[in-house]
């Protein structure tokens, strides 16, 4: 957690994963994980995908 409020964040470590203009990508595990998105709970899966969806999210400041 501290390398994600420090100034330059820059996370590492052997269990952290860091993709970078990626369109689409896909988690899987060898047994069953609970899963959440969003508060939500969405079950046990041993498997997720997660798509990019350009523009999908509209910032006003």
């Amino acid at each position: 957690m501290t390398q994600f409020l420090s100034r330059e964040p820059n996370p590492r470590g052997r269990q952290v994963l860091r993709l970078h203009d990626t369109a689409e990508f896909t988690l899987v595990s060898n047994r069953p994980q609970a899963f959440q998105l969003d508060g939500d709970y969405l079950g046990e899966r041993e498997k997720v995908r997660f798509t990019s969806v350009p523009a999908a999210l509209r910032v006003i400041c």
